[in-house]
């Protein structure tokens, strides 16, 4: 496969992504702490059917918080590490803010799975019978309907329209210089779609899983990034300035005016540019 240029620039950021020895460690830690919340988070729930709730908001914030602090802070820290580290200065960001944040959310996104209630699916965690843990749906709903969700939320998620990793890893918070505006794609019709279709993905494994506790655990999963979401509005209008701001106010935050949905579904099944 192409490297796309968001590809190439992010290399040229974070030079260890070139040696795959490195690379190699880093997807082995990163793996080995994605199972490890995975287990922390089945545990728990073992004991305490309710406090997959709790837990999977802890997570799923620690996760986030990072992101929070780099994005208010970022002139600070900016400054901060181009001073102390020049060309290296997103290697060692990306170290203390970044590296982590992906295997532990992810953990978070797919522990809504193992709460699954299907009879003909080994039972993962083991539940008291109550109103959050009983089945809400027929089989024939629950499962195509959850699958569909995930589906058009990884179909939202692909990047296109300019968005590429480069952007998704934050390398424009440590160089504005150098960023740009993303207009295209999804970003014609909202300012998050990266958001919208992480919630979709949570909220099909929630209705994939077929109970209200799974449902209930998907959408304290999303809720961090919301709050995430408020704070990067604020940081793209003090870096692209006026423009984003009216932008900011003409389009929807996650969800598309209703005549815009036509062009919408056009683009993720056609991904017209």
């Amino acid at each position: 496969m192409e490297e796309t240029i968001g590809t190439k620039i992010l290399k040229e950021k974070l030079p260890v992504f070139t040696n795959w020895r490195y690379l190699l460690l880093i997807y082995i830690l990163q793996f080995s702490l994605f199972i490890v919340i995975l287990y922390f988070l089945w545990f728990i729930t073992s004991v305490l059917w309710y406090a997959a709730l709790i837990g999977q908001f802890a997570v799923t914030f620690i996760a986030i918080f990072p992101l929070i602090y780099l994005t208010i802070n970022s002139n600070k820290i900016r400054n901060k590490y181009l001073r102390r580290y020049d060309r290296l200065a997103y290697q060692h960001l990306w170290y203390r803010f970044l590296s982590y944040n992906e295997p532990i959310s992810s953990a978070g996104l797919y522990f809504i799975v193992l709460l699954h209630t299907y009879d003909f699916l080994p039972s993962i965690v083991s539940f008291p019978s109550n109103f959050m843990t009983d089945s809400l749906f027929p089989i024939f709903i629950s499962l195509p309907a959850g699958i569909l969700f995930v589906i058009i939320g990884f179909l939202i998620r692909r990047p296109g329209g300019g968005f590429d990793v480069d952007v998704d890893s934050y390398v424009y918070l440590m160089y504005p210089e150098e960023g740009r505006e993303i207009k295209g794609g999804l970003y014609r019709f909202i300012r998050h779609p990266r958001y919208l279709g992480r919630g979709l993905i949570a909220f099909g494994l929630g209705i994939f899983s077929n109970n209200l506790l799974a449902i209930s655990v998907s959408l304290l999963h999303f809720l961090p990034y919301y709050i995430l979401m408020k704070f990067e509005d604020q940081e793209l209008i003090g870096r692209f300035g006026e423009k984003f701001q009216r932008r900011h106010y003409e389009l929807p935050a996650l969800f598309p005016r209703f005549r815009d949905w036509k062009n919408v579904i056009r683009y993720l099944f056609h991904n017209n540019r």
